[in-house]
């Protein structure tokens, strides 16, 4: 669990990559596209997310590494941005949305931008 006062804010960016748009400006890229296949049947972001070898451990996994960031001696002030691409951005748009809900605790303040159009990114 990251530990930081004043809390640490963090930007979560969704996006598909067959949309023709450029990769976000991120500090930290989360590219789903081989590793966890596209077109989710689930409507539900958690249990899609939960069900999907692998991405529980991812989900779980950048958090340390956002507070590594906010760590750093570096003089970044704002969020720690984090791209979370897949080819259509419905996979993306259910990690972003179920690491939203694991982090927004009060230590961890998080904003959510889908950078993809009539995708469904949570109930």
């Amino acid at each position: 669990m990251i530990t930081a006062d004043p809390p640490v804010a963090v930007r979560l960016l969704s996006f598909g990559y067959a949309h023709g748009r450029p990769v976000p400006d991120a500090h930290i890229v989360l590219d789903l596209r081989a590793h966890f296949g596209d077109s989710p049947e689930s409507r539900d972001p958690d249990r899609l997310v939960s069900e999907t070898d692998g991405l529980p451990e991812l989900v779980e996994g950048v958090i340390p590494v956002l507070a590594a960031y906010r760590s750093g001696s570096g003089s970044c002030d704002g969020p720690v941005v984090v791209g979370v691409g897949c080819a259509d951005g419905r996979l993306a748009a259910a990690v972003a949305a179920t690491m939203q809900r694991q982090m927004d605790n009060g230590l961890v303040l998080v904003t959510v931008e889908h950078r993809h159009e009539g995708v469904p990114c949570g109930p």
